[in-house]
Parts: structure tokens; C-alpha cells; sequence
């Protein structure tokens, strides 16, 4: 019906505005003793579903909401894939994306990872002092305020999404699309798995260099050795007078 699309609006935005996006972050988990990265539900793909359902004036309150979160939680969102997202539609930004992808660099998300999207849209145009984002601060407060009119409602949003610390490193898929970035060369040291040394190279840092041999030395030690070399066999001579 007509309703549908700002019904499938105001729902994936209220994911975003309450915080239940935090639920689509990527985990490290063990499973049958085998490490693994789990998550709630992936937020690329309900994104994708409903950005494809909404026409552009729509897509744009579904872009600044997934941007706000980008400026909430700078890596939280990165390992819930929310920048990700809005790659894969790039191609589909509504107008007035390319501005809020400025703002929200400008007011603290992950430059880097946005890097890649933001070359895929266009310049942005407008007064950059108009803005449609707010600052972290008062976006963490929307959030909570948020949280407590669903509370009253019944709905407790922090049953479902208990606090969330970031992991030390990030699964090997979004690494490498954290090098994309046209920054992303200087990716974290903690972010990075390196594989641990050889023995070798433990116990000798430098390779060992191999012995020069004069073989015209070695060839008269030999001889000495053997007493056949020709000062040991001259003949005695007898004293002078």
C-alpha cells in the first residue's frame, strides 16, 4: 500500500536511532573450537532491502540516519559493516548524500573508511555550515532518550544490545576493504595479524656468511702435514769454515 515505504523507512531508522544496530557487529566467537566472526543480523543486507523499496526522498532520511551512526560510533559501525552498506549503493545515493558523507567526516567518523564511498559520489555542493547531522554528543543523548520512550513501552533495547567493546583486530574481509581507503595503508598495528617467526630467523637475525677458502694455504698445511713439503726434505748443510 501507500504506507509501505515510509512504514519500512521509519523502522530501519528506529534500528539505527535506538542503538539495535550494534546487534549486526561482527564478533570474534569460538565454536567447536574454531574462531569464528558472528553477529545478530547482517545490517548490509536489511539495508539493501529497504534502500531499494524507498524512493530517493526516503533514501535520504535512511542515509543520514545510517551517517549519524558513523559519527555515534566510529568503529562500532565499521564492524557492523553500516559504511559497507552504503557502498554497495552507492550507485543509488539520493541527493544530498555526497554532503552528508562531508559532515559526517567533518564531525568525527572514520575518514578513512568513508574514503571509498565518498569517491564514488559527487562533489559535494551547499554551505557546509548547514548541516543535517548533529554532533556525538547530542546524538548519544537522541539515543538514550530513545531507549527510555521504548522502555515505557515495554520494549528494553538494552536487554537485546548489552554494552559492546570493540575487538582487537577485525575480520580479514574488512581489512581488506579498510584498504581500499585511500588512507588505509596506515591501517592499525593492532588491527593487523602477523604470523609468528621462524626459529631461524629467532636465533639468527642475520644470515650466516660462508667461509672464504684459500685453497693455496690449505694445499701447503697439507703438505707440512704429510712431511713432504720441500723445506722439510733440503739436505743438511754443514756449518761454514
Amino acid at each position: 500500500g501507500k504506507h509501505g515505504a515510509p512504514m519500512l523507512s521509519l523502522a530501519a531508522e528506529s534500528v539505527l536511532e535506538s542503538g539495535l544496530w550494534r546487534r549486526a557487529a561482527l564478533l570474534p566467537r569460538t565454536v567447536d573450537g574454531q574462531a569464528r566472526w558472528l553477529r545478530g543480523f547482517s545490517w548490509p543486507a536489511l539495508f539493501s532491502f529497504v534502500h531499494e523499496r524507498l524512493p530517493p526522498e526516503l533514501r535520504f532520511r535512511l542515509w543520514r540516519s545510517t551517517l549519524q551512526v558513523c559519527v555515534v560510533s566510529p568503529e562500532q559501525s565499521m564492524i557492523a559493516e553500516v559504511p559497507f552498506a552504503l557502498e554497495q549503493n552507492a550507485g543509488e545515493a539520493p541527493p544530498g548524500a555526497a554532503e552528508l558523507v562531508r559532515d559526517a567526516i567533518e564531525m568525527g567518523a572514520d575518514g578513512d573508511t568513508l574514503a571509498t564511498l565518498a569517491s564514488r559520489l559527487p562533489a559535494p555542493q551547499g554551505d557546509p555550515k548547514v548541516r543535517c547531522l548533529v554532533p556525538q554528543v547530542e546524538a548519544m543523548r537522541m539515543e538514550t532518550a530513545r531507549r527510555e520512550e521504548l522502555e515505557e513501552l515495554g520494549i528494553c533495547i538494552d536487554s537485546w544490545t548489552p554494552a559492546l567493546e570493540t575487538p582487537d583486530s577485525v575480520p580479514p574481509h574488512l581489512r581488506m576493504r579498510m584498504g581500499k581507503g585511500k588512507a588505509k595503508a596506515k591501517a592499525k598495528a593492532e588491527n593487523i595479524i602477523k604470523p609468528p617467526l621462524p626459529p631461524e630467523a629467532v636465533m639468527s637475525p642475520e644470515p650466516k656468511r660462508r667461509r672464504r677458502i684459500d685453497w693455496n694455504i690449505k694445499l701447503g698445511m697439507e703438505e707440512i702435514a704429510e712431511g713432504t713439503s720441500p723445506v722439510m726434505n733440503l739436505p743438511l748443510q754443514a756449518g761454514g769454515g
